[in-house]
């Protein structure tokens, strides 16, 4: 963190104050279950603002570093130290939660997949850097370069989110359950969700950034913090909100699936640009032009590729190159590998046609 955004923190961090959401729990430091949560309404003093760059270097800086440092902002040393019990603690209750949740368990390997896939588009090594053709190293952080990667920062953050929509559908259920017992004039709770979405998985995360989300807090504040946020909704009203929800994000995903498509002619628009499509595509006629044929004059090479998830596409690993395969029905797992031959490259507008030869 540079000096002067230390000094700009110092100097304002006691002039304001911010009215939040706050949840707070009792953990097992041993286990990582959580014992009881609550959630409350809060005034905070101005927070410290860090970037996930920023959040990852105070985790990864060592006591010798810290120690050479002559000068450090005291509410930066105070931030090292709460990231460094909060990773821990959130830590503790993310290895819990995988080893006793299916879902959980999938999400980690489709974050997994979609991390490899992201090394493999852009070459991003794992250690903050990316490779390059000649053997050079260019060293980046999340806000300079694109690519999908989870540094500690990420890995913290999307912890922290997972435990607060676990905590909080816990504490809705508890009351529906307490509601059954304890008569009819106990209220009852129910959330929106987006069709399709785990019933276990995240919400009220991103109410400054997702509708339903927003409405999900508001919900949460109306039945856990004494009515704050109005009357609580019915259970048909979350239905339709989430119905209406899911209708509007289908119809975002089709109309930027449909235009991608036509730019490129692949689906796959969070896993590479176009730009770096036709790149990719023009490395890979460099490599098969080496490859040596047989009398036939078919390619006797069989490459490596990685499922995208989405239709019959694949990732050339080692180049980055996306081609679609044909003769596949349904669509390959993410992340799923497999062996393929290169039927057709079309340099000039990055399409590369490509036939599956074995599932590893």
């Amino acid at each position: 963190i540079s000096k002067q955004y230390q000094r700009q923190q110092s100097q304002s961090q006691n002039k304001v104050v911010n009215r939040c959401v706050t949840m707070w729990l009792y953990m097992d430091e041993r286990s990582g279950k959580v014992l009881d949560a609550g959630l409350e309404r809060t005034l905070i003093s101005r927070p410290l603002a860090l970037t996930f760059q920023s959040a990852s270097d105070l985790l990864e800086q060592t006591q010798h570093r810290i120690k050479e440092e002559k000068e450090e902002d005291p509410m930066v040393s105070k931030a090292r130290a709460i990231l460094t019990v909060v990773e821990r603690t959130v830590q503790r209750w993310k290895e819990h939660r995988r080893n006793t949740s299916e879902s959980t368990q999938a999400r980690e390997e489709r974050m997994a997949a979609y991390e490899e896939m992201s090394r493999q588009v852009s070459g991003y090594n794992g250690d903050n850097s990316y490779s390059r053709i000649g053997g050079h190293t260019t060293s980046f952080r999340d806000e300079e370069r694109s690519g999908f990667h989870r540094t500690r920062g990420h890995r913290l953050i999307d912890s922290a989110n997972d435990l607060y929509g676990y905590a909080l559908t816990r504490m809705v259920r508890r009351l529906n359950s307490s509601s059954k017992t304890d008569g009819a004039n106990k209220k009852q709770g129910f959330l929106p969700h987006v069709a399709g979405a785990s019933r276990d998985g995240r919400v009220a995360t991103g109410p400054l950034r997702r509708y339903i989300d927003g409405v999900s807090q508001r919900q949460a504040l109306s039945l856990l913090c004494d009515g704050y946020g109005g009357k609580p909704l019915t259970k048909e009203e979350c239905i339709e909100i989430g119905q209406r929800t899911t209708d509007a994000l289908n119809r975002i995903t089709n109309t930027n699936a449909s235009k991608q498509r036509a730019k490129s002619g692949i689906s796959s628009n969070k896993v590479i640009s176009l730009s770096q499509q036709k790149k990719a595509v023009r490395m890979l006629k460099l490599q098969m032009a080496n490859i040596r044929k047989n009398k036939d004059g078919t390619s006797s090479s069989r490459l490596a590729a990685m499922s995208t998830g989405k239709g019959s596409e694949v990732i050339v690993m080692g180049v980055g190159a996306v081609a679609t395969c044909k003769g596949i029905r349904g669509t390959l797992k993410p992340g799923k590998k497999v062996m393929i031959t290169i039927e057709k490259i079309d340099e000039e507008n990055g399409k590369v046609l490509a036939t599956i030869v074995d599932k590893q």
